[in-house]
């Protein structure tokens, strides 16, 4: 698709033509999972969930790599929740989660782009909130598998309870490949740091280093404990023992 005039092209920056192509095949890909009905507003896709209502959802990450097959975008996309007035609200109920979309193209032909993998409903966190703000974008293995890792959950009776979450295509879909918390519930005092080991040659998924840290209240001298976690390829997660 041509966004600009034959004039106008010559005279932008060619990062800034890249970008502006890039944005736009993002609304493209929200206008084929979403639909068409836009709210102006709020800048966002209206989805209307089965079992949640409906989202506001908009591109948050947009990012353009070049792999082996040729050039990728990757989008991912963040739900939030909408009342019937058109605003957006907090879900009154921490089981109801936030609303991730994850997809992967092939920009090769830049006549023809080719979905790689796709999910436009992924369920995070709580109170109708993902937490994928913060998702950083990153390789994690060989030689071209690219996801976004961040963390996400809930407070709610006074206990914090937070996950880990790397979504990653597995095949034509995108999934979650963690199950790694980031504070778990029965161990209120500690945080679980994770980064993936790339100093591994040949490793189609690498291996997490997680670090266990102390961090409640009080003085400890317990030093923190390093983990190296591998990825499970029958459960196609990564799972502390």
């Amino acid at each position: 698709m041509r966004l600009f005039s034959g004039i106008l092209l010559l005279t932008l920056p060619l990062g800034l033509l890249a970008e502006s192509a890039d944005m736009e095949l993002a609304a493209s890909i929200m206008r084929d999972h979403y639909g068409t009905k836009f709210n102006a507003e709020q800048k966002c896709w209206i989805y209307q969930s089965k079992e949640w209502g409906p989202y506001c959802m908009a591109p948050i990450k947009v990012q353009r790599v070049s792999a082996r097959d040729g050039a990728r975008l990757y989008v991912l996309a963040e739900g939030r929740p909408m009342s019937s007035d058109g605003k957006i609200s907090e879900l009154g109920v921490h089981a109801a989660p936030g609303v991730v979309g994850a997809f992967a193209l092939n920009i090769a032909s830049a006549a023809k782009p080719r979905y790689l993998a796709a999910a436009k409903e992924l369920h995070f966190g709580s109170f109708g909130a993902a937490g994928a703000g913060d998702a950083k974008f990153l390789r994690i293995g060989l030689p071209d598998l690219y996801g976004w890792a961040f963390a996400s959950g809930g407070t709610w009776m006074g206990t914090t309870v937070t996950w880990h979450h790397i979504v990653a295509p597995r095949g034509r879909r995108f999934v979650d490949m963690s199950d790694i918390p980031e504070m778990p519930e029965q161990d209120q005092d500690y945080t679980y740091e994770i980064a993936f080991d790339a100093t591994q040659p040949n490793q189609a998924v690498f291996p997490l280093i997680v670090t266990k840290r102390f961090t409640g209240q009080g003085e400890t001298h317990s030093p923190p404990i390093v983990i190296r976690v591998p990825f499970n390829t029958k459960t196609w997660r990564y799972q502390l023992r």
